[in-house]
């Protein structure tokens, strides 16, 4: 796969992917992911 994109590359064919996560971005993940643990540690399943 790594010689397929370092092919694709110099034709123009890849070029990226998605921007960066915002702080907002990353501030509801953790919020999200500390949420869903602290289910997971009081026996609860995750919603």
């Amino acid at each position: 796969m790594r010689d397929l994109m370092m092919e694709l590359r110099p034709e123009g064919f890849a070029q990226g992917g998605p921007g960066q996560f915002s702080l907002t971005d990353r501030q509801r993940f953790a919020s999200s992911l500390d949420s869903m643990l602290t289910q997971m540690l009081r026996g609860k399943r995750p919603v």
